[in-house]
């Protein structure tokens, strides 16, 4: 199945654009092949724009993103990557709700010719030029694509039917998303286009960036001020959340948790245990001869019988490995939280580090057709053959798409039977290695010189926390839990045992994990199913437990003052610290910035090519009063005191420069044009915005 492979040697590519538009098949009849088994409202997984989202469309569309991963890396999901699925086939499921029906009311289409003309004919997309590619022209091979469009309907083995099944999904999937991004390439175009820079605005940009100034500035910063000289009252914080109330809306509920953490560290007895246990079997390993099977049934990582060079040998071992003789031992030692001990099995080893090689991987239906084709092939590059086109043509790893290279590596990156051939073949000498049924075709191209190497045995046992030490955790844990409902007093409690208390980031109804802890989804339901100040029983979580307080209940809509209210104090508290450093500032009447510097005790800094237009001056970044005023000051004259993010300012202009160059309109107009390029993206942010999501994928996983 070489179209499959060619699919699977493009997944990079194609994983950046399923980032971009993914599951065009919403509503479609892909969605529709499930039966309900949910006979209550957990059937509805969210609305969006008023219309329901059925459990069916999510699980089906995280089926097929699923298998569009496995096509393109062949390899199965593990925990990260489901995380992933799912988070994804939610967000582009909304995504494209959206947009099309955006679309569908401004009549935006793509017919059914016009996705020919992307997928089949020559003006395809480029993935699908890339797939369909003939290895022998690079070029786009059209008859091969309509070939295997044509043979989904033939008889095929139940195998191969099986396999052509696969790639028929895929291509749905794939021609769904070709027909989504050319929507959304249409709509971000429509929306572009309809908005133009005028003639007024291309002059006003040029005057904005025709004067620039050269400037030095002093700056007390607002932590110069204690905060125990400033004063805010909650009439104050009352007033300014009515006042911003708009800045406190959010349009996702949330909740806001606290935790401790209990991490299941080993104890000194874990560590004694551990030591004991691999002093008794030093002995053992310093006199028996079969040390591989010795290091196999008790070591956490097993005998590789090859030759290792510095670099495959842990650090903590390299000088032993290669200034002891054969049959030393070092060791047990407690060495970056495992106790090793190692054995020199042979030294006087020179070979190479790395090799660089190709292979051709056969594999028929049968153990004789895969030998008879493999003789084949070996008889054909024998006599002058091109390994590149023979690898392309017959090979079924994915290797083929590139004329079978697997690259530079080292013997212990590759199988044991392949690294044992390939090193001890000549350069540029055809060899077969028989594996798992398969027989590969090898050509080592090139070699690096050659380094001395060692064989080492090696038995480590990392130090875990036992059972034992997990219960005690566990107690501690338990004993602060239940404190902590008796008192309410949570943050005391923990602070009063010496525990550190973590805050979270507002957590979502549908989030899988909490600041990326494993197996933390169990928190965020509890979140969800719990009190204002409720404190929770005791959470295992990977390799810690976890005591958590709900500090927040946040319901769509605005954040209650209360929930804000030590935000607004802290930006009251830096303005009204700001009006006092501005009016400490006037009292100074500094005739020049030398001496204002030295009556505040601080220095003077310089900016240069300060401009209207300018985004960020110098080590001060974005800091709008000085971007604002400088270029509109008068050269020589010290300015008030400016209020700014960092401090106060007060600064001096001491030189002017216009820029000589005439007003181009055409040029900006160009140049400003290019920034509206993000409208679409906030439009499409906008509509999220107005589409009244809601999100139940809770009731689902």
């Amino acid at each position: 199945m070489a179209v499959l492979e060619k699919i699977r040697s493009k997944g990079v590519l194609l994983l950046v654009i399923i980032g971009v538009a993914l599951l065009a098949f919403v509503g479609g009849d892909l969605l529709t092949s499930r039966t309900s088994f949910f006979g209550n409202p957990r059937e509805i997984v969210g609305k969006i724009n008023g219309k329901s989202i059925k459990y069916t469309q999510l699980l089906d569309a995280i089926d097929q993103l699923t298998e569009v991963y496995q096509i393109e890396t062949g390899r199965t999901v593990d925990d990260n990557v489901t995380e992933y699925v799912r988070e994804r086939a939610w967000e582009e499921i909304v995504n494209n709700k959206l947009l099309f029906d955006e679309v569908e009311k401004i009549g935006l289409t793509v017919r059914q010719k016009e996705l020919a003309d992307l997928t089949i004919e020559n003006n395809n997309h480029p993935i699908i030029h890339q797939i369909f590619t003939d290895p022998n022209t690079g070029q786009y091979n059209k008859e091969s694509l309509k070939k295997f469009l044509s043979d989904w309907d033939d008889e095929q083995e139940p195998e191969v039917a099986e396999r052509y099944k696969q790639i028929k999904n895929y291509w749905l999937y794939f021609e769904n998303l070709v027909k989504s991004n050319r929507l959304r390439e249409k709509y971000q175009t429509l929306l572009t286009k309809a908005v133009n820079v005028n003639s007024l605005e291309a002059k006003f940009a040029f005057d904005a960036d025709k004067t620039s100034v050269d400037l030095q500035y002093v700056m007390k910063p607002y932590y110069s001020v204690q905060d125990a000289n400033v004063t805010v009252s909650d009439s104050e914080i009352s007033r300014r959340y009515k006042r911003d109330k708009e800045q406190y809306k959010q349009t996702v509920a949330g909740r806001g948790i606290e935790y401790v953490s209990f991490p299941t560290l080993p104890s000194q007895e874990d560590f004694e245990e551990v030591s004991v246990w691999i002093e008794k079997l030093k002995p053992e390993f310093e006199t028996d001869d079969d040390v591989i099977y010795l290091v196999n049934t008790n070591s956490d990582a097993m005998y590789k019988d090859i030759a290792l060079s510095a670099d495959d040998i842990d650090p903590d071992l390299q000088d032993f490995a290669f200034s002891g003789s054969k049959g030393q031992v070092f060791g047990p030692e407690l060495l970056s939280g495992s106790y090793k001990m190692a054995k020199i099995i042979e030294t006087g080893i020179f070979a190479p580090d790395s090799v660089n090689v190709r292979h051709i991987a056969v594999y028929e239906a049968t153990p004789e057709e895969t030998k008879a084709l493999a003789d084949s092939l070996m008889n054909v590059l024998k006599t002058g053959g091109n390994f590149e086109f023979l690898a392309a043509q017959f090979s079924k790893a994915g290797t083929g798409t590139r004329g079978g290279e697997i690259g530079w590596m080292r013997e212990h990156q590759l199988s044991p039977e392949i690294g044992k051939a390939a090193f001890k073949a000549s350069v540029n000498q055809y060899f077969t290695v028989e594996e798992q049924g398969a027989i590969h075709i090898m050509e080592v191209t090139e070699k690096t010189k050659n380094v001395k190497k060692v064989k080492l045995a090696v038995i480590q046992r990392s130090v875990d926390a036992s059972s034992r030490t997990q219960n005690s955790i566990f107690s501690a844990a338990t004993q602060f839990a239940d404190k902590a409902k008796g008192s309410g007093k949570f943050a005391e409690d923990a602070r009063a045992a010496g525990y550190v208390i973590t805050p979270s980031a507002q957590i979502t109804e549908s989030q899988a994990r909490i600041n990326g802890i494993k197996n933390s989804r169990q928190i965020v339901r509890w979140a969800y199913e719990s009190k204002k100040n409720e404190v929770s029983d005791v959470f295992e979580c990977d390799n810690q437990f976890i005591v958590a307080n709900l500090t927040e209940i946040n319901k769509e809509g605005y954040k209650p003052l209360e929930s804000v209210s030590e935000q607004i104090k802290a930006q009251l508290i830096t303005e009204k610290k700001g009006e006092l450093i501005a009016q400490e500032m006037r009292t100074q009447k500094a005739l020049s910035l030398e001496a204002l510097a030295q009556q505040l005790g601080t220095n003077i800094d310089t900016l240069t090519n300060v401009s209207f237009s300018a985004n960020s001056i110098g080590r001060i970044g974005n800091e709008a009063t000085i971007i604002g005023t400088a270029p509109f000051a008068q050269p020589n004259q010290l300015s008030a005191p400016l209020i700014g993010k960092a401090g106060v300012y007060v600064y001096k202009v001491f030189n002017k420069t216009e820029n000589p160059v005439p007003f181009n309109e055409t040029m900006f107009k160009q140049s400003m044009g290019m920034r509206y390029g993000l409208i679409p993206s906030v439009s499409l942010q906008e509509l999220r915005e107005k589409g009244n999501i809601i999100d139940k994928r809770s009731n689902l996983f």
